[in-house]
């Protein structure tokens, strides 16, 4: 199989995966959300944010982990390979007496430090030891998933997802019918992620790379290899959960815990779409990792040009979407009384079309090496998303667009300017250059797709969704040329035309 037909497995297989979980979390969030109450699901996000700090434990594993698979697999030393999976497995099995730890010592003071009813405190206590162990089981499920990925089976991974996904849904609605709140929605979650990990472990030995698991991979000098690159992406992680964590834990301390959900309700929509556009990234980064191997430079340029221009191919349409008709597709999927929601969304759809400009270039440096940069401007990131979102809330008094702000200014400053700045010095590439094949290019597509989106949302709210998807559809029509033309080559160009009438039936199919 063609490397182009194995990007459009892998990308199709992340998109119809992905668009699956979309579909059922379209129906699902409301149903949670008003089933547990805004207080409740506060405390639901607040949990999460607050156990999330415990991935950190991973001390940045996962990276290497990532790195070295397929830097070993590109030199074919499938012993190094065996020693990577056996010794991170059991470095995994030791941080869970850790995590455990951890998770109880959070369980103790969780009426100390928060806001959360009392009523609902025994709940929650409870909730904080299934979340450690839904952590521990994501470790291992991650391993698996990065063995298939190594090996280009991102489809049977996607597919291990969506059964998980059933039978997440499934259960949640059978435990929020029958009143068992919080530690019932829990319970549901490591089950679900429990026959996963399974599923991934079989699937990892049948169709990823050969590898075996045994006490006699486990090797110090292994662990100390991924420790040496995984410090720093360790690094880099605490900035990351400083950014994805900070603003919930923020809310819950200082403003309430019911505020918690009118935020989240913005981020989650802007995550969606964030995500959608993973989706392309994902499919790359082993390419990228192992041109890194050889140093490949010429081919790291053309896949950081490329992958850019495709990934803001999508972004914009969906994040100048969220900016101008975010109010009316919130109020539409909530309710009214969610107004705040709306505005949440429009400044963090904001801060995301400029970070997914850098989603490649981050992968980039580190491909080449450049952890230590990668965790710097990270790290740089999430304190001053922290320290600006409690100055906005606490000094400013702006609540939660104060936090929303707090999110936007370092993002744009360090993910959008920083990083692509760092990635071209370490690649040998002019900035110019970078800048000209790619920025100008998509800002040009958003500056020109934003105005039929703004005049569209200045007509009156229509509380009906035919009304607002045909006004989406329409939008996305007018934008598909300008896309078309402005990102993507004239290869491309021809691929897509190429692909669009073979499938309409204009030209005969011819087998390769």
């Amino acid at each position: 199989m063609t490397k182009t037909k194995i990007y459009i497995r892998n990308l199709g297989a992340n998109w119809i995966g992905y668009i699956i979980r979309l579909i059922v979390l379209f129906f699902l969030s409301p149903f949670i959300i008003h089933s547990l109450g805004n207080t409740a699901y506060g405390v639901w996000c607040l949990l999460v944010s607050l156990t999330g700090y415990m991935g950190l434990l991973d001390v940045g594993l996962m990276s290497s982990i990532s790195r070295y698979i397929n830097f070993y697999m590109a030199k074919n030393e499938q012993d190094y390979l065996n020693r990577v999976v056996s010794t991170s497995l059991f470095t995994y099995f030791c941080l869970g007496i850790i995590l455990f730890i951890v998770a109880t010592i959070i369980r103790q003071f969780l009426s100390g430090i928060t806001h959360i009813p009392g009523d609902l405190i025994p709940q929650a206590r409870w909730v904080v030891y299934m979340f450690w162990l839904n952590i521990l089981l994501g470790f291992v499920s991650a391993l698996f998933r990065q063995l298939l990925a190594a090996n280009d089976r991102f489809d049977l991974f996607n597919e291990t997802g969506v059964v998980v996904l059933v039978i997440g849904t499934i259960g949640t609605i059978l435990v929020l019918k029958n009143g068992y709140g919080l530690i019932g929605l829990a319970v549901v979650q490591v089950i679900s992620s429990f026959i996963g990990c399974a599923i991934l472990y079989h699937l990892a030995k049948w169709y990823g790379p050969t590898f075996r698991i045994g006490r006699a991979f486990v090797k110090g000098e292994t662990f100390l290899e991924l420790c040496q690159f995984g410090v720093f992406a360790f690094i880099s992680d605490v900035g990351a959960q400083l950014v994805l964590y900070s603003d919930s834990i923020v809310i819950g301390l200082f403003i309430s815990v019911t505020a918690i959900t009118f935020y989240s309700i913005g981020l989650m929509i802007a995550e969606y779409g964030r995500t959608i556009i993973i989706q392309v990234r994902n499919v790359v980064i082993p390419d990228i990792l192992k041109c890194a191997s050889g140093d490949n430079l010429k081919e790291m340029r053309w896949l950081l040009v490329r992958t850019t221009c495709f990934l803001m191919f999508i972004a914009v349409p969906i994040m100048v979407g969220f900016i101008t008709l975010g109010k009316e597709f919130v109020l539409l999927w909530m309710g009214q009384g969610y107004e705040q929601s709306a505005a949440i969304l429009s400044i963090l759809a904001i801060s995301h079309l400029g970070a997914v400009a850098s989603f490649s270039c981050l992968q980039t440096l580190i491909g080449a090496g450049r952890i230590k940069w990668v965790a710097a401007i990270t790290i740089a990131e999430g304190i001053t998303n922290l320290g600006l979102s409690i100055f906005f809330v606490t000094v400013c008094k702006l609540g939660i667009v104060g936090v929303a702000l707090g999110t936007l200014i370092p993002m744009m400053g360090f993910t959008a300017v920083v990083v692509p700045i760092f990635t071209c010095r370490a690649i040998e590439f002019k900035l110019f250059e970078f800048v000209r094949a790619t920025h100008l290019r998509w800002l040009r597509a958003a500056i020109i797709f934003a105005l039929p989106c703004f005049a569209a949302a200045q007509l009156p709210i229509l509380p009906s969704w035919p009304l607002f998807f045909a006004k989406a559809i329409f939008l996305t029509i007018f934008y598909l040329p300008i896309g078309f033309y402005l990102l993507l080559t004239k290869n491309e160009q021809s691929i897509v035309i190429r692909f669009l009438r073979r499938s309409v039936g204009l030209v005969p199919v011819i087998k390769e």
